[in-house]
Formats: C-alpha cells, structure tokens, sequence
C-alpha cells in the first residue's frame, strides 16, 4: 500500500472515544459510592474485595466479578473460593467463575483443594470431584505444588506428595485446636499457633527416632506463609517482617529481619515479581519488593475506549468494534467481546455479531450505545447504500418507488394479504399499511393520503414516494436530468434510479445508431461485446446470454492518466495533493461509506469519471439489444405481482 493512500486512510478511518467515568464499579453495572477496600491479595496480587468481589483475568482483561467470596486461594486466571453461602466457586482458563454442584458448607480453601466442616478434604480429578480418603478428620489443611499438609482433629499432622503412597505423620500435636493456621512448603511444615508460636518441622531435620524435630522460629507471630523459594515469611506482633534462611539446618531455623517495612499485620507470598504482598495495621494493603514497598491499589476503570473501524457502514456490509478498558494500575486491556453490553435504539438498522461486528441490514441513522467497566457509551453510525434502487417513475409530477426494494433498504418487512389487496409493512416501530388502488394508507393506525394510488410498472408495486416522508419524515429530491429520486433519512441516503427506455422507445436511448454485437477476442473469447450504445466511446460492454440468464462485464476504455497529481481539500481544510491513481484506489474504498454528494463536492468531474464504469446499467442495454432481435421476450421480468404474491 503507497504512503499517500496510508495518508488518505488514516484520514477517513476508524473514530475512538475516550470517556472518563465511574471507578470500582462491579464489571457491567454502574458504579456507586465510595470503591471497597481490598479484603484479602491472592498470589498474583489479585485482590478480594470487602464487598466479596473479586478481579479476574478474562482473556487478558481484568474484570472484576461480584462472586460474594469469604476466601479464594490460586491466581486470578485460575483458583478457588467460598461464598458467603459455604459453597465453593471455581474459575480457571478466562471462563465464568462457576458455583461447583453439590459443594455446600466449604470451610477452606489451598492450592487446588478444599476442606468441608465434617473434616473430609476433597479435590478435583479431570474435572470431577474427588475425596481424598487418607485425609479424613482434617481440622486445617496447605496445599503448594501438589504437596499437602493436613492437621487432624486428633492432632495428626501429616504430609503428602506424589511419590507417597499414603500421607507421612509429620508429629503428634497434644493441642491441636490451638493452631491457628497451617503452611507447607515443600519439605518443611509450618504451624501457627494462637499464642504466637511459630514451628517449623523439616522432613529432613529429624532425630534418632527418624521424626521430624519440631523448631521454634518465633514466639510472638501473627502470620506465616511460604515464599516461592519455600524460605518461611513471618509477620511478628510488633509489624515487622522476618524471613528464615536456606541450605543448611542451622540457617533454615533462624529468623532474619526484612529491612525496609513495619506495621504489619497480614503477609501473603508472591508468584512473579514482588517478594510478597501485605497488609498494615491501618488496613491498606502494599506490594514488597527488594527492600522497597509500594501501595496496592483496588483496579479501577478510567475511562473506557470504543472504537469502530467506520462511521458510515454500507448496507448488508460489516463493520468491526473494539472495547478496550484503561485502569488506575496503568493497565490497558481489549474486553472480550462476550462481555460487553451492547444495545441499539433500532436493531432493524443494524445487528451486533458475536465477534464485535456489527451488520448494516437498512439505511439510516442507529445509535450503537456500549458498556463495560461502569460505563456507558454511545456512537451513531449511519448506514448507506453502495449501489442504487431501480425502476423509480414519474407520472404527472409524482415520483413512484418501487415498495418492496425501498422498504427492504430502510431495514423493513413487506407482506400482501391478498383477501385485503393490503401491502403490510414494518419499519422498526412504525407499521404502514398501503391497498392497491388507493391513495389512503395508514400510518401507526392513522389514515394518511399519499399524492397518488399505488400503481404497477415492470411487474412490481410501486407508491407514492412523499409516504416515505409522512411515515418515516424521509427527505426526497427527485433529480430530472439523472432521472433519479434522492432519499435521506436522517443522514441515511440512497437512491432509485428510473429504468432506462427499452428498444422500443427512441433509438438515441441506446446511441446515435442501431444495438449490435461482434465476438470478443483475447482472454474474453466465448463472450460477445455490445456495440451501438452511447457510451461506446468510454465503455467495452460484454456480455453472454444462456438459457435466459444474461452476463455482462464492463471494461473502462478512456485514456486515464493515473499519475496525475490532483489538489483537493479535505474535511479539516486541510489541502492535499495526490495521483488520480490514488484518489481512484480512496474511491474504491469508501464508496458506500460516503454520499456520491461528498464525493462530487470534493473531486468534481475527477469522480463522476470513475464513477460512469459503476452506473451504467450494462444489462438494460443488453436487454434492449437482445429483445430488439428478437433473442429474448420484450418485458421479460422474472417477478410478476399477483393478488396471492407474498413478501417477506
């Protein structure tokens, strides 16, 4: 693609808005009072809400979700959580957060299991629950990496891994119902006690008797949690925060002081690039990292980005939209479409696609209204038609649209009841009523009286075209050198072309001497081209006629110099300079997108030019020639209207 048509496109192209709006709403839903603070950090840093939401990944757009969650445990692409009503939700791989059936009265949660209040622990097997039997009775349990601890109401603390046959007791603990929180980090078992104790067993620090020796790491702790590395992370009773060490024996059951951050009272162990997350004493919550820390803040949507690849779709086209959500983390993320809101004031002008299209199905002005984020917003599109209607006709002033075509183009329905001779038809909300032979219709139930009764002109039904502006408030311009009637709605526009004179009529329709045909040569050999018509000194006309059907191509023969620089001035008043090639190829383009008056207004003759290939209607002449001698019927439509005729 040249450089200048990259200029001319980003000229004409896709419109974003960008909108500042309401923050910490519950993803859909308008945001209300002052944001929730953040409950509880998982992993990841996804944080839980006081409200019970919680913000998850879906398909790289964090999304917060009301799940009415007491605990979660994983990440925000993948993890578990209780609801306040004791059930257990389940959200993994960008899918709906789902409440698992049969799954009342959860009491924990850790890694990928959960433990119930009658003791059993269960998990999930390829996508079934599943007990784990070897580990009934459990009081408090941890999972990391597929390694469980579990505490018995008996006092049993008991490992499990892969590579057991059945958990390994761990010790025997006399007071069990004084622990407060259990942690597993691969080798080592951490327990937390309600006095401040904290003890750390070793599978591999053991005594004559080949039982793990329980150490003391501190006496007066508050939360405990294992780091990637399995180093041990305690929070201590006057907010400071100490890390055990590694390697040898002597150094995993020594606590050292993590300078740099007090004043906590919660720490949760990170996955990725903080050392961990935590919570102060006066409830915020921070992220930690090599000896710095930085406040954790609840996401929020800033503002909202709607974007559409054009304004002024073409009707039956496509066009495609965008939803992208900018947040208070610095985050941007493209919403799926899936979950976006979306609604438009006449859905009989344009369809939403599953795939953030949207469909063009009549001409006129629809408003595309989004949400996402808490935030509404909303964009007119304005439909038109690439090609124009036929068979419009005048008769002592009055110009007749064919009814079937034009209500069809405005995104409406046409029906007969032939007991009645009534044409029904609908567009959008307004329903009109036309009966053949007279000049009274019904517009929403009352009677209107068009210029003149509903007539008949190449087999189809044609009305009066001012019914269009008193049901529909349509702007017409009957244009009498083109033989051709303008028709707006809104900033809607199309038009209906009258069908050109046939054979019959004066031979200077066709050209200055009689239709006739020679064989085409070169690559079009088998076809045939039209020669006699007026236009034959700009346009090749081929065509190949079948079994009645009737094949025409046009070839444009005018001696064009494509590298021709052309001055014009765009929309801005902004002054540009480009070859006719150019200005050919943005033709192609955004035909249909922009009126034939745009166009002529900016390029002149340039345009109506390149336009002459597009408007000849090549059938009608070949028609004419072909019933002129006599190879096809004259009048020879394929619908005919009928008293018993249906349109749908």
């Amino acid at each position: 693609m040249s450089r200048a048509r990259n200029r001319l496109l980003i000229v004409f192209l896709a419109v974003c808005l960008c909108l500042t709006g309401a923050t910490g709403a519950v993803y859909g839903e308008e945001a209300t009072g002052k944001p929730p603070g953040i409950a509880s950090v998982l992993a990841d840093g996804t944080p839980v809400l006081e409200d019970g939401s919680i913000w998850l990944t879906n398909k790289g757009a964090p999304l917060q979700k009301q799940l009415n969650l007491v605990a979660a445990t994983g990440t925000s692409s993948a993890g578990y959580g209780i609801n306040k009503a004791g059930k257990l939700v389940l959200w993994s791989g960008g899918q709906e957060p789902q409440v698992v059936a049969d799954s009342s009265n959860v009491k924990q949660v850790g890694g990928d299991s959960w433990l119930l209040t009658d003791g059993s622990l269960w998990t999930m097997d390829r996508g079934t629950k599943k007990e784990l039997a070897s580990f009934k009775g459990t009081r408090a349990f941890d999972e990391a990496d597929g390694v469980i601890a579990a505490l018995s109401e008996a006092g049993d603390l008991r490992r499990y891994e892969s590579t057991y046959a059945e958990p390994a007791l761990v010790a025997k603990i006399s007071d069990a119902a004084a622990i407060r929180k259990v942690k597993v980090g691969d080798d080592q078992v951490a327990l937390l006690y309600e006095d401040g104790r904290v003890i750390l067993y070793d599978v591999f620090h053991f005594g004559d008797d080949m039982k793990p020796i329980p150490e003391t790491l501190a006496t007066d702790g508050v939360d405990i949690g294992f780091s990637e590395d399995t180093t041990l992370l305690v929070v201590k009773k006057d907010g400071t925060a100490w890390i055990n060490g590694t390697g040898l024996n002597v150094n995993k059951f020594k606590l050292n002081p993590i300078e740099g951050i007090d004043q906590l009272k919660r720490i949760v162990p990170a996955q990725g690039v903080p050392d961990f997350y935590a919570q102060q004493t006066n409830g915020s919550w921070v992220s930690f990292k090599s000896g710095k820390f930085s406040p954790l803040n609840v996401p929020a949507v800033e503002r909202l980005s709607f974007e559409v690849s054009s304004l002024s779709p073409t009707v039956g086209g496509q066009i495609k939209g965008t939803v992208s959500l900018v947040y208070n983390t610095g985050e941007t993320a493209k919403v799926p479409w899936g979950a976006v809101r979306v609604s438009i004031d006449k859905p009989y002008l344009l369809q939403p696609l599953e795939d953030g299209s949207f469909k063009s199905l009549g001409v006129g002005e629809a408003t595309v209204t989004v949400e996402a984020g808490g935030i509404k917003q909303s964009l007119k599109l304005v439909s038109g038609m690439k090609n124009p209607l036929t068979n419009a006709k005048q008769v002592k002033g009055i110009t007749y649209l064919p009814v079937k075509s034009v209500f069809q183009a405005l995104g409406g329905t046409v029906s007969y009841k032939s007991s009645a001779k009534t044409y029904n038809i609908a567009v959008g909300t307004t329903s009109i009523t036309i009966t053949k032979g007279s000049a009274k219709a019904t517009v929403n139930g009352k009677k209107v009286t068009m210029k003149g009764a509903p007539t008949e002109n190449n087999g189809e039904l044609l009305f009066s075209s001012d019914l269009l502006s008193q049901a529909l408030g349509a702007k017409l311009k009957w244009d009498s050198a083109k033989q051709q009637m303008h028709v707006s709605i809104g900033a809607g526009q199309f038009i209906v072309k009258a069908n050109q004179q046939t054979a019959g009529s004066s031979p200077s329709t066709a050209g200055s001497g009689k239709l006739y045909a020679v064989a085409a040569t070169g690559n079009m050999a088998g076809w045939k081209v039209l020669k006699g018509h007026r236009y034959e000194k700009s346009l090749k006309i081929y065509f190949i006629y079948k079994n009645g059907m009737t094949s025409t191509k046009t070839e444009d023969i005018r001696p064009v110099n494509l590298s021709k620089k052309v001055s014009w001035v765009d929309d801005s008043g902004k002054k540009r300079t480009n070859t006719v090639g150019e200005i050919y190829e943005l033709f192609q383009v955004f035909s249909g997108q922009y009126t034939d008056d745009w166009f002529s207004k900016k390029f002149g003759t340039l345009y109506a030019d390149w336009l002459l290939s597009s408007t000849v209607d090549a059938t009608q002449l070949v028609d004419e020639y072909l019933q002129s001698t006599g190879q096809m019927k004259t009048n020879n439509y394929p619908v005919t209207l009928t008293p018993d005729a249906q349109f749908e």
